[in-house]
């Protein structure tokens, strides 16, 4: 089946706009963020809020234009699994880490099937037949 190629695509497209979104808002309004990260014991929080905002702001453009996607996916997992652990864990799975769940599920899915048919690779645009 071709249209299996395609299926890595419609995961890069969602889950880029969902990252992008959420690293766009930290570094644009970070004192909220600030002080959550305070709140959930975050070290160095005033540092942490811009470099995760840019981890997923650079990380969903990456998803988006499928360059570099098994490095910024394992990076975004990395980072969500840490915002399960330090914020969502004691709030459970319903209502609490479900969504960071869904995220790594969609990004572990990348890692594994890389970009799909649609990718930038080496400075050029892939498609794949």
């Amino acid at each position: 089946m071709t249209n299996i190629r395609y299926a890595p695509l419609a995961l890069r497209l969602i889950l880029g706009i969902i990252f992008i979104s959420h690293g766009y808002s930290k570094l644009a309004t970070p004192t909220g963020f600030i002080q959550f990260f305070t709140h959930v014991g975050i070290p160095v929080p005033h540092v942490a809020v811009p470099v995760i905002g840019l981890i997923e702001l650079i990380g969903g453009i990456s998803l988006l234009l499928g360059f570099g996607i098994r490095i910024f996916a394992s990076l975004l997992v990395i980072e969500m699994i840490v915002a399960i652990l330090t914020a969502k864990i004691s709030m459970g799975l319903v209502g609490g880490y479900e969504f960071e769940l869904a995220l790594i599920a969609g990004l572990i899915s990348l890692i594994l099937s890389g970009s799909g048919a649609i990718s930038i690779v080496n400075g050029k645009v892939k498609i794949a037949e």
